[in-house]
């Protein structure tokens, strides 16, 4: 009998286990449809940890998607 689990099979639990995390992480914070971000406008998360939103580095004309995470070193 072979018990070792094999390499698909512990993927597809990785995989299943990131995306319902992910799912559940995104349900409080939400932007639908037919909102918009503009300019320097963001989404913070409930717990202040995550900032998304489009942003204009230094001089450059152009922006560019970021998703920030706020950290706290002790």
């Amino acid at each position: 009998m072979n018990t070792k689990p094999n390499s698909k099979s512990v993927f597809s639990v990785i995989l299943l286990c990131a995306f319902l995390e992910s799912h559940v992480s995104l349900a409080a914070d939400t932007i639908s449809e037919n909102q918009s971000l503009s300019g320097n406008q963001t989404i913070v998360s409930a717990g202040g940890m995550f900032e998304l939103g489009f942003f204009k580095p230094g001089q450059l004309s152009n922006y560019s998607w970021n998703l920030l995470v706020e950290t706290t070193i002790p």
